[in-house]
């Protein structure tokens, strides 16, 4: 790594001590606005634009994009979605109704794709050979299939807290169902699903909290602002992705592939079933953060290695101010 590059990682190290003394000075005298408008804009400083510093400035500057797409608002408690181009001018939009239910043939359905904000929803198995799709206390639904796609979006209109979730949504999926594609957008709630199949699955957490019982997948791309996912079981033969801004994802499974996981200020603790330390390649890199792959820790300022164990597979860990930790059982 280059020399500017480790000043750099110091210097920060130096900043975010001083900062974290200026913030209680500041909270005190009610400068929290104006610290939040700062840590979003300040870092992607002038003349620091090298290296993994003009990565920090990216990446916080996409965050920040982040929350604004999610809708928090200006108290961090609340969450308002933005509708606009969410729902289809094509099809029905179930607007204040206290109950709706709906059946849709599996015949020709090879993808999901589900956009849910402000919610408590529900995917488990179906008791018959059809997709069905019911939900309480509706204020936006729409729910559809077109050509071999099942979308299903519900938002919570106005502002509400995340704590209180009225609406309830279930999707039953038919016991055997292999999907193409799994696209799940989801803002702040409460999401469980029991099992997921398809080559592969993609997920986008804003806020709340998921949960996946088993999962299984060719390929698997995570997205975590500040919310947690937990999966408990999955297998994931070809690649898993993850990007984390200020969430947890705890992850069990099989990953015999490719692992990619970059993490910013969140937390991700990842095990790994059905293989050792040694069957796979490691690109490690850590700024400010700490980082455990097995026998492997660091923690500090600055760290990058390449590990080549001779394995057909590469996990790239990269962590800035987070935590991530890989542990393994075979």
């Amino acid at each position: 790594m280059k020399k500017f590059m480790k000043t750099c990682a110091i210097i920060m190290a130096v900043m975010l001590g001083l900062g974290l003394i200026l913030m209680t000075i500041g909270g005190c005298g009610g400068g929290m606005q104006g610290l939040k408008y700062g840590f979003w804009h300040g870092f992607n400083c002038y003349g620091c634009h090298s290296g993994h510093w003009d990565e920090w400035g990216d990446w916080l500057e996409d965050f920040g994009d982040d929350f604004g797409d999610w809708g928090w608002g200006e108290d961090w408690n609340t969450y308002s979605p933005d509708e606009n181009g969410l729902f289809s001018e094509a099809y029905d939009i179930i607007e204040n109704q206290d109950k709706w239910s709906q059946s849709f043939s599996a015949e020709n359905i090879r993808n999901l794709e589900i956009d849910l904000g402000g919610c408590e929803v529900t995917v488990g198995k179906s008791p018959d050979a059809d997709f069905h799709v019911s939900a309480r206390t509706i204020k936006k639904l729409q729910a559809y299939a077109a050509g071999n796609t099942l979308y299903v979006r519900v938002v919570t209109s106005g502002k509400i807290n995340v704590d209180v979730l009225k609406t309830k949504v279930e999707i039953l999926i038919p016991e055997g169902t292999v999907f193409d594609t799994v696209a799940a957008a989801l803002g702040a709630g409460d999401f469980k699903m029991d099992t997921l199949n398809a080559d592969k699955i993609e997920i986008e957490l804003g806020a709340g909290r998921l949960q996946i019982e088993e999962a299984m997948a060719k390929e698997m791309e995570i997205q975590l602002g500040a919310g947690q996912i937990v999966i408990k079981d999955a297998t994931v033969s070809r690649k898993l992705e993850a990007e984390l801004g200020a969430g947890e994802l705890r992850f069990t499974g099989i990953v015999p592939g490719d692992m990619d996981v970059e993490c910013g200020m969140g937390n991700a603790d990842i095990h790994i079933k059905g293989s050792t330390e040694g069957e796979h390649n490691y690109d490690l890199e850590c700024s400010a953060g700490n980082l455990t792959v097995g026998s492997r820790s660091h923690s500090g300022v600055v760290y990058e290695e390449n590990i080549r164990n001779g394995a057909d597979s590469t996990y790239k860990l990269s962590c800035f101010m987070g935590n991530i930790r890989v542990t393994f059982s075979d």
